[in-house]
């Protein structure tokens, strides 16, 4: 089994001068099973760095005294379910022995239990784990745990009625990821375009499809970890983790992703994918656009042989042609259009610049739908506190009405 994993403190926190609010472990487990966490810990809260280490430290505790050689996937699904019960208790008791609120330790958690083809997992925030399947497939399979405005989180706090647990078969890799490098990298906007604003607005659009690319390089065992020109592979994953890349890494990066798809096509299509990275590089600009901290867990099953989809599965998108429509999507007929003409060439080409502009138009959006929701929230609740005032009274005249049938009573003067 080849497995790594980092924590990577942001370019932001660096700057600000704060502390990895990340945390991660993996390991190998008494019971022979491979467990994967990765927590994140929610920005705003004063001590989710805490609250991180907690939730990661606990839960790979309990599951390796808990889970034992055999188990079948219920089991192991129970254990996940009580380890983070009591994660949840744990961290309460920390905030009560510390004199802490509990909300200045919210922390997202995402963990796994691996056995080399099925994933079990939990799942609290908006953090995610991506699969490999056996059939060459890489999918999602949990979902993020996100507020409408698109930046909140669902934290731990939230409880188990939030919190999600399942299991995947026929897995040959499998990684967790934290909100920085699962939004802003392996599942960036431009792969999954919104049928409408709305959708956009909301996220209520199916997001399905995953940044292929990307994804061979990090959970393709034979990209790096199996690749002979790759002297240190764990040191590799981290500088690029780092988000330090230059034009001097590209080389090494095609290298990577000719040898990822070595065993499964022959040297002219494996070039026909090159060159559709080449195009733009957009794994660069993406992974170097990422300024929050960063977890990443992965383990990758190398004794699986992976059926590969069709060339066209590993293709690059045309990033140019997706923003172009995403700018459609945003500003109307005719808009996406006049943005060709920016940038010098396909390599120039600005991409800062679409996402900056989508960003202030979702907000937007975002914040017209809560005017809209705020105020008829309003005018229901004044309708329904008029009501209760209006109860109240009928109770307190029925009552004064009461009395004063009482008192004739007494007074002999009914």
């Amino acid at each position: 089994m080849i497995k790594y994993g980092f924590s990577i403190r942001g370019k932001w926190h660096i700057q600000s001068g704060l502390v990895c609010q990340d945390f991660s472990k993996y390991g190998k487990l008494k019971s022979g099973l491979y467990i994967g966490i990765v927590a994140d810990g929610v920005g705003s809260a004063a001590h989710s760095d805490i609250g991180a280490s907690i939730a990661v430290q606990y839960l790979y505790d309990f599951c390796d005294e808990n889970l034992n050689k055999g188990d079948n996937v219920d089991i192991i699904e129970e254990v996940l379910k009580n380890g983070y019960s009591s994660v949840q208790v744990e961290i309460e008791k920390y905030a009560k022995e510390n004199n802490m609120t509990l909300d200045e330790l919210d922390t997202t958690l995402s963990s796994v239990i691996y056995d080399g083809q099925t994933v079990i997992y939990g799942h609290a925030g908006d953090g995610g784990v991506i699969v490999r399947c056996n059939d060459g497939l890489y999918k999602l399979v949990t979902i993020r745990q996100k507020g409408i405005d698109r930046s909140s989180v669902r934290p731990l706090r939230s409880g188990e009625g939030s919190w999600k647990f399942g299991y995947v078969e026929n897995v040959a890799s499998v990684a967790l990821l934290t909100d920085g490098i699962l939004d802003g990298v392996v599942q960036p906007p431009l792969v999954n375009i919104p049928p409408d604003r709305m959708a956009l607005a909301m996220g209520t659009y199916k997001k399905d499809n995953v940044y292929v690319t990307i994804s061979e390089f990090f959970m393709n065992p034979y990209s790096v970890y199996k690749n002979k020109k790759i002297k240190n592979p764990d040191e590799l994953i981290e500088s690029y983790l780092k988000r330090e890349l230059t034009d001097e890494d590209k080389p090494l990066f095609l290298e990577c992703i000719k040898h990822a798809y070595k065993n499964f096509f022959d040297t002219k299509e494996i070039q026909e994918i090159i060159d559709s990275t080449e195009k733009y590089y957009f794994p660069f600009w993406a992974i170097n656009k990422v300024v929050d901290d960063i977890s990443v867990v992965c383990f990758m099953n190398e004794k699986v042989k992976v059926k590969p989809k069709e060339k066209e599965y590993y293709i690059e998108p045309d990033w140019k042609e997706r923003i172009f429509a995403y700018n459609e999507l945003l500003y109307g007929d005719g808009v996406g259009k006049s943005t060709s003409n920016s940038g010098g060439g396909n390599n120039a080409y600005d991409f800062d610049t679409l996402i900056e502009k989508s960003e202030d138009n979702i907000y937007q959006i975002i914040k017209e739908k809560e005017t809209k929701n705020a105020k008829e929230a309003a005018v229901k609740d004044k309708k329904a506190k008029n009501k209760v005032i209006v109860k109240r009274a009928l109770v307190i005249i029925c009552v004064l009405l009461i009395l004063i049938v009482l008192i004739l009573l007494v007074t002999g003067k009914f």
